[in-house]
């Protein structure tokens, strides 16, 4: 393709922007957005061999860290100003989000997301409640003509998705059993909610995030950072919390990011922290913009940062959002009321 063209349209241009696997360039959200289904798979090819090494410095760094919860103290303590930065490519930027494998739109955030036991994919809420919807419409009929309802199923692989807790962990255990980074993960936090059947434990949690985080899970690394940070399962150690936080930023995860800024922050590293609050802006997180802007008003961020802060952040935010997303949203909002 022509670098110096959008790869949607053929406009030209000094303004086109870089796809993250530096193989094409668009002019806008709405190019690059019409473009994915063509670009996805030579882009997911390309954008992974420039993040092979990290995720490999990441995995092994994870396993490095494997220890024996019992050997920390709860009264172990680090200054902010203390602690260290290990992490190689900690600004670098994060590898692409992935895309719900139903509707093709970058995944949100963690919590208008559903992990599939039964098939092992992440399924963003808005198609699980317009498949779900439909079922409830039909099985209404259904009732009213005395047919037998229909059961509600994964909206991928159509499996049985109303399934008790004993086969959902047969599920899970299958999907581990396959080194799913994602089932770890998942269990991980039933096991710390006490949820799905399971008895409350956050030590069995801890080493199931471990386990998540070996394999590359950048969710299980937050997970440690925050048990670590706030002194749950382990004592409380901020030198590891910065650890995983970083390994947790490093693969994407936008609240971890923001998190490492506040540290900086804290420790009187503006610079370090405005670096971070821009790449969580960039990834479509609302408090890094804040922040980000804060900054700008304070002298601590240039009106170029805070700029392209703001552009990408709405750009991320664009190519996220779907009517249907905001149905489910504004569903699970007035279910919580």
């Amino acid at each position: 393709d022509n670098m110096s063209e959008c790869a949607a349209c053929g406009k030209g241009g000094d303004n086109l922007k870089n796809c993250p696997c530096k193989l094409a360039k668009y002019c806008n959200a709405s190019c690059q957005l019409s473009h994915r289904p063509k670009h996805k798979k030579e882009c997911k090819k390309r954008t992974t061999e420039i993040f092979a090494e990290q995720k490999n410095a990441v995995r092994a760094s994870a396993g490095h860290d494997r220890m024996v919860t019992s050997n920390i103290t709860s009264n172990t303590h680090y200054g902010w100003d203390s602690v260290k930065k290990v992490t190689s490519g900690l600004f670098a930027r994060p590898p692409p989000k992935d895309d719900c494998p139903i509707c093709f739109l970058p995944l949100p955030g963690a919590s208008k997301i559903t992990y599939q036991f039964c098939c092992g994919k992440v399924i963003c809420d808005g198609c699980i409640y317009v498949v779900e919807g439909n079922v409830e419409k039909e099985n209404e009929i259904r009732t009213l003509s005395r047919k037998p309802l229909l059961p509600q199923r994964c909206p991928l692989c159509r499996e049985p998705s109303d399934t008790s807790d004993k086969e959902t962990a047969k599920r899970c255990e299958k999907r581990m059993k396959a080194n799913d980074a994602d089932a770890f993960y998942t269990l991980g936090c039933e096991y710390q909610d006490g949820t799905m059947g399971m008895s409350q434990d956050s030590n069995k949690a801890f080493e199931l995030w471990l386990r998540a985080g070996e394999l590359g899970s950048n969710n299980a690394h937050g997970a440690l950072a925050t048990a670590y940070y706030q002194g749950k399962c382990v004592g409380r150690n901020l030198e590891r919390a910065n650890h995983y936080f970083e390994l947790a930023a490093m693969g994407g995860n936008e609240i971890a990011r923001h998190n490492l800024g506040l540290f900086e922050q804290r420790a009187g590293n503006m610079n370090r922290a405005i670096k971070h609050w821009v790449i969580a802006a960039e990834a479509g997180y609302e408090p890094s913009l804040k922040r980000t802007q804060e900054g700008f008003s304070t002298g601590h961020a240039t009106r170029d940062e805070y700029e392209k802060a703001l552009r990408a952040y709405k750009g991320t935010r664009d190519d996220m959002e779907s009517l249907q997303r905001d149905v489910a949203a504004a569903a699970r909002a007035l279910a919580l009321t």
